[in-house]
């Protein structure tokens, strides 16, 4: 346990070096490691099972798999900002952020 303190402890300054602009805790930075590996870990095992081919829904335009992820994730994070303005819960941009998302990726 000592010693995963020292390892964590050690990895917050070497990353507070790299970048003095922003403060990172390890477990955050390890859980956004974990995350962009797994999702795109997911997404290319996803395209080898199946090839993602360009098709059209209510998106005016034909997108991929990844095109339409793309577009949901940015929707996510455009609803968080409007409900952090406007001083609204958490929760409530998480669950119209997911709805979005999966709106988005199964009918874009």
């Amino acid at each position: 346990m000592v010693g995963t303190i020292a390892i964590l402890s050690e990895l917050e300054t070497l990353l507070n070096t790299w970048t003095p602009w922003m403060y990172w805790k390890a477990e955050v930075f390890i859980f956004l490691l974990c995350f962009f590996c797994l999702f795109l870990g997911g997404l290319a095992i996803a395209d080898l099972k199946k090839r993602s081919r360009p098709r059209k829904g209510f998106l005016p335009f034909p997108t991929t798999r990844g095109d339409r992820i793309f577009i949901g994730v940015m929707l996510w994070v455009v609803i968080f900002l409007v409900t952090a303005a406007i001083d609204l819960p958490y929760y409530i941009s998480i669950i119209a952020g997911v709805i979005t998302v999966v709106i988005v990726v199964l009918k874009g």
